[in-house]
């Protein structure tokens, strides 16, 4: 019988990478929530990080619209965890 931390411990893995993954997003949520005043703050999340691009899904077109105005502070914010962060992309919210 596998070991599941055996198969978490492949870096090569595709598990290890989606863990990998998920850790990078829920921790660059946390660092936006910390460093943004509301009510922007609420109002997006991080959705995905693909190709050195961090995907952002806000609220509503105006809420996405404001945050192009912000982008920069954002792009800021996450290469100071993560320096691969080459820009960022937004959608909206689908109702």
């Amino acid at each position: 019988m596998n070991n599941f931390s055996h198969v978490l411990g492949h870096k090569t893995s595709k598990l290890n990478s989606i863990c990998l993954k998920s850790q990078q997003i829920i921790t660059l949520n946390k660092i936006f929530k910390l460093a943004l005043t509301d009510p922007i703050r609420d109002q997006f999340r991080v959705a995905n990080i693909r190709n050195n691009c961090l995907i952002l899904e806000f609220s509503s077109a105006a809420w996405a619209t404001k945050g192009i105005f912000i982008s920069d502070h954002l792009l800021k914010i996450a290469r100071k965890e993560f320096a691969n962060i080459e820009k960022i992309d937004s959608y909206i919210k689908p109702s």
